[in-house]
Formats: C-alpha cells, sequence, structure tokens
C-alpha cells in the first residue's frame, strides 16, 4: 500500500478522479462504508457515491448522470464493461465518452474484495486513473511474484493475461 500511495500522492488535488463502482446493470453502486470505496481512495480517487451511507445502494441512472464520474469500475462478469459503453442512458458520462471503463480484474480471487489479492487491485487501478503517476508499477511482474511468494505457484503470462 505504501509503495502505491507514494505514487498517488503526488497527483495533484484539482486532478483527482472521481470513480464510479457500479454494478454491471447500474442499478447499484458502491457508497462511503463498503470495500469499493477503499478500493478507489486507496487508489487515488475519489467515490462518485460517498454520499450513499448504505453498503451498496440502488440508485437511478439519474443519479448517475448528476454524479458524471470520470471513470467507472464494475466487476468483471461477462462483458460488463463493453454493455455499459454501449448503454445508450448513459453515453453522455464523462467515463462513457472517454473510454473509461474498465472490469475489475480476477485472479485466484476477486482483486475487488478484501483478499490476500487485494493489493493486486490497488495497483491495477492506480494505473488505470494514473498512469503517469504509476508508470514504475510493472502489475504483470508485481503478479507474477505474489502468485510465487503467497501460492507457490509460477504463474504464466496466459493466465495473467486471462485475469483482465
Amino acid at each position: 500500500m505504501a509503495y502505491v500511495y507514494a505514487m498517488v500522492s503526488k497527483v495533484p488535488a484539482d486532478q483527482k478522479k472521481s470513480v464510479l463502482y457500479t454494478s454491471k446493470d447500474l442499478s447499484s453502486v458502491s457508497g462511503k462504508n463498503v470495500w469499493g470505496n477503499d478500493l478507489i481512495t486507496a487508489s487515488g480517487g475519489i467515490n462518485s457515491a460517498a454520499e450513499i451511507t448504505e453498503s451498496s445502494s440502488k440508485v437511478s441512472v439519474e443519479q448517475i448522470m448528476k454524479w458524471n464520474p470520470d471513470v467507472i469500475i464494475v466487476q468483471k462478469n461477462g462483458n460488463a464493461a463493453e454493455q455499459l459503453k454501449k448503454d445508450p442512458r448513459i453515453s453522455d458520462l464523462k467515463a462513457i465518452k472517454s473510454g473509461q471503463v474498465f472490469e475489475v480484474p480476477i485472479g485466484a480471487f476477486w482483486w475487488d474484495r478484501p483478499s490476500p489479492e487485494s493489493p493486486l487491485g490497488f495497483m491495477w487501478l492506480a494505473t488505470k486513473l494514473y498512469p503517469e503517476y504509476t508508470k514504475d508499477i510493472d502489475l504483470k511482474k508485481e503478479s507474477k511474484e505474489f502468485f510465487k511468494e503467497f501460492y507457490n505457484y509460477d504463474l504464466s503470462d496466459e493466465e495473467y493475461n486471462s485475469f483482465f
């Protein structure tokens, strides 16, 4: 975490990106008191839905339009990111217009949940939000070292690529 924080702490406040973590159908978002908020904020982002204090809240598309996030993240599920990019209800969002819609990777476990692999999720999201500040992060190398050290497993390139 210190490694990621050292990089994202250099991002000026006026360049911090707003991030919405939503379900693939846009029906619920991660508010302030859930792990998704930790993923966003530890990676240097600002949670668009931070005003919501329930764990996972139902919201309207109109509310999402008001938030107008810079980036949208969604759990890897089918082709969720591509579906969101094509959703006409949100075609005017900054995140959609700029193509900043991403599915959170899944390694041996989801990278967006409290798990041994969550540090890889923080690194991944930080590189998506601020590539110019995180260019020293080699996510493939970090992932392979992680799997070797914690799982005693030699992760292949093909396996690594399947996470995304």
